[in-house]
């Protein structure tokens, strides 16, 4: 593997759903689009690695970029469509890696046997620490 893969990043690394997602603020039904759609999508994604990981007794990830890179066929490859916008006609995508949708939408169930083969520090079971409920002291009534 080059070392640029290691050290530099690619924009996007991976896909996932952006458009129109449901979501609930205040009570009030809403179509959640872009990046601000898709980061917590990707955010659950890891959480779940990460929690399978810790179930088999070992580590967290750590940086994933080295690790995506490695296991391309983890992915489901977009290999249809562009992002044109702007008076562009944008970028393509293309087999593999392309500037659309990075390496693709992930596969969990693949990616959580990798990470689940991949080696790493026993983690001690500790309860969690007990959290004070959060305050509401600096906070404006509606």
């Amino acid at each position: 593997m080059s070392l640029s893969l290691l050290y530099l990043r690619a924009c996007p690394d991976l896909a996932a759903q952006c458009m129109a997602l449901p979501t609930f603020t205040k009570g009030d039904h809403e179509g959640a689009c872009g990046t601000s759609a898709s980061t917590p999508i990707v955010a659950g994604m890891v959480s779940r690695l990460n929690e399978a990981r810790r179930r088999a007794g070992k580590g967290p990830l750590g940086f994933l970029n080295p690790l995506l890179y490695a296991h391309p066929g983890a992915f489901h490859d977009a290999t249809e469509g562009s992002n044109a916008g702007c008076g562009t006609g944008g970028f393509s995508c293309g087999v593999g890696w392309d500037p659309v949708t990075g390496l693709g939408t992930p596969n969990v169930a693949k990616l959580e046997q990798i990470v689940l083969a991949l080696p790493g520090a026993a983690v001690a079971e500790e309860p969690l620490p007990e959290m004070a409920p959060p305050s509401s002291a600096g906070v404006a009534e509606e």
